[in-house]
């Protein structure tokens, strides 16, 4: 372990360097999420890069420290080996305004971003094609359908928001609408969030949610998968409620 740690430690610092102060940066406000995420990544995929080249070029150069070297080729495969995992488990549409009803989704009360008047929240945020791109790589998200009071439906909901860590913006339990933000927790981009409870049919509630993301164009999944987290922290306070 410890011999392990030495050949660690001796790999160069600089792109772990930069994808720390990339982090750093975003903390402080000093750029802005998309700025240090590209950054983040570019070191990530060129530290690896570095790490191979260098070990390949010591070994062939008959280096007298090949353990060395080979380290270098080890740590520079991992960090590019482990970029490509990210990548492929983040893998989806170029899309970031995501939906439980393609049809008619949850609108926001201000038509444009805070602080963003150019940047128009109307649905599809993105492009026409971004409902039959959701269809295709989301078909499970959808609306859900209780059978419950609204007032009962609109507490649970606000409960599992606040649950999730989304800062709530506004709350009508009179329209049944709530509106929040979240930021995530690495690179501290904000999505924002919109959840409608209406009357369905035969004394049903049905719950939509919409969650885009303010910049970008991709969210590798990011909208869906917080969607899916609030109608899973959903169901079982509807439940234990109902057991009250």
């Amino acid at each position: 372990m410890v011999r392990f740690a030495r050949r660690l430690f001796s790999l160069p610092a600089a792109p772990l360097g930069v994808m720390a102060l990339a982090l750093l940066l975003i903390r402080l406000g000093i750029v802005s999420p998309l700025a240090g995420f590209g950054a983040f990544i570019l070191a990530w995929a060129g530290g690896g890069v570095a790490l191979l080249a260098a070990g390949a070029i010591a070994l062939g150069r008959g280096t007298s420290e090949p353990g060395t070297a080979r380290w270098r080729i080890l740590g520079g495969a991992l960090l590019l080996g482990t970029l490509v995992l990210v990548a492929y488990r983040g893998r989806g549409p170029a899309i970031h305004d995501i939906t439980t009803d393609l049809q008619d989704p949850p609108s926001f009360a201000v038509p444009s971003l805070p602080g963003q008047p150019d940047r128009d929240m109307a649905y599809p945020r993105g492009g026409s094609d971004v409902p039959a791109l959701q269809r295709a790589a989301y078909p499970g998200i959808r609306s859900l359908s209780v059978r419950a009071p609204r007032e009962r439906v609109f507490a649970a909901a606000l409960d599992a928001a606040h649950q999730l860590g989304w800062t709530i913006t506004s709350s009508d339990p009179q329209r049944g609408r709530i509106e929040a933000f979240a930021v995530t927790r690495l690179f501290r981009f904000v999505d924002d969030i919109a959840v409608r409870i209406r009357p369905g049919t035969e004394g049903t509630m049905i719950i939509d949610v919409r969650s885009t993301s303010r910049v970008g164009r991709s969210d590798m999944g990011a909208n869906a998968a917080r969607i899916r987290r609030f109608l899973d922290t959903l169901g079982p306070l509807l439940a234990v409620q109902a057991s009250q």
